[in-house]
């Protein structure tokens, strides 16, 4: 591949605003910052697509951030492969398949805590879909806590959008493939309402 889908999650125990930065390995490093923390016990994710370095690694740099977590999600392929529809994403209006605050989707409301909550993506997305490009927003916490979306019968083992306390907001963009039933779950470690805007899809 020649570039790389990438969680990174930064965690700041300085006290003072930082940020992370994920760039190919053997250039040199961007102004741009990838996420940004605000404040000691502050935890933050972002999904970045960076491109891989000539030695197939990534540079990583933190300033102000105790810790640095990244999971790979996918990669892209470069020029030089085939031609294929596998693999192609379609970018689309978005569409608010989910908002706890409103009308709730059947079966679908305020997540509880340590609990968790299916949805059919397909529509929006077409039966050929293998992944859902989605953002997931938490418009008012409870309390400390992370958000998950994975495929259904899949094992959540990493978060996709982070809380450090009650009152915040927070958004991240999440790509989640899509299993054979064509439902997503989406988890809650604390009680929180949820909103998903599906922007896209892999076929």
């Amino acid at each position: 591949g020649t570039a790389a889908d990438e969680d990174i999650e930064a965690t700041d125990a300085s006290g003072d605003d930082g940020y992370a930065t994920a760039y190919p390995a053997g250039t040199a490093r961007p102004t741009a910052s990838n996420v940004n923390t605000t404040g000691a016990g502050d935890i933050r994710a972002n999904l970045v697509v960076v491109p891989i370095g000539a030695d197939g690694k990534v540079s990583l740099f933190g300033f102000r951030t105790e810790d640095l977590l990244v999971d790979v999600a996918g990669w892209f392929t470069s020029t030089t492969t085939p031609a294929a529809d596998t693999g192609r994403l379609t970018v689309q209006p978005s569409v608010r398949v989910v908002d706890t605050r409103q009308s709730p989707v059947v079966g679908f409301g305020p997540l509880a805590a340590n609990a968790s909550a299916t949805l059919d993506v397909v529509p929006p997305l077409p039966a050929t879909a293998t992944a859902v490009v989605q953002n997931l927003t938490v418009p008012t916490s409870s309390a400390w806590g992370f958000v998950t979306a994975t495929p259904d019968g899949a094992t959540a083992e990493v978060s996709n959008l982070n809380l450090t306390g009650a009152g915040q907001t927070r958004a991240a963009l999440a790509i989640t493939d899509v299993p054979a039933n064509q439902t997503v779950r989406y988890g809650s470690f604390a009680a929180t309402p949820l909103v998903v805007d599906i922007y896209g899809y892999f076929s």
